[in-house]
């Protein structure tokens, strides 16, 4: 379920940064001058953060896809010893 979460919040926050990338260049379409290619340049610099976020969203989300994996082995793992252990005892 948390991987799960993961992969929603991943999805939800890229389409926010798409509809950030749309409004940047509709403002840029009519915004000339200094002060607009100031703001472009801080832009880009929070563009790269937002993208760093992202990769580790998907490296969040893979680990506790994996996690989840040896959960489920191991939990598996552990039913057949018991059940082993008790038709011993029940034998």
């Amino acid at each position: 379920q948390a991987a799960g979460n993961v992969q929603d919040a991943h999805g939800q926050i890229g389409q926010i940064k798409n509809q950030l990338n749309t409004h940047h260049a509709e403002l840029q379409s009519a915004w000339k001058g200094e002060s607009s290619a100031a703001f472009t340049q801080v832009y880009n610099l929070f563009e790269t953060e937002f993208a760093k976020v992202l990769k580790d969203l998907d490296l969040i989300h893979e680990k506790l896809v994996h996690t989840q994996a040896k959960y489920q082995t191991a939990e598996q793992n552990k039913t057949a010893r018991v059940n082993t252990l008790k038709g011993l005892v029940n034998g």
